[in-house]
């Protein structure tokens, strides 16, 4: 169980520190090591399909403003 719960641990923390590793460097050295194209989540547009509708069941995993919007109409 112990070996499970450090490789958990490992598997969820080496990414981040090794990201904020990369971050440190950047920001001290003042030279981009990451494309700036690659830092940024993209973007969505509003999905007409998620949508609920009183004849279908609720979409399984939303958005927070598709779910309230969900709520907001019943």
């Amino acid at each position: 169980m112990l070996v499970v719960v450090v490789t958990l641990f490992l598997l969820v923390e080496v990414p981040l520190g090794v990201n904020m590793s990369v971050m440190i460097v950047e920001n001290t050295a003042n030279k981009a090591l990451v494309a700036e194209h690659t830092r940024a989540l993209p973007q969505h547009g509003p999905s007409t399909h998620l949508e609920h509708t009183p004849n279908t069941p609720g979409p399984s995993s939303t958005s927070f403003s598709t779910l309230s919007s969900c709520l907001a109409t019943r």
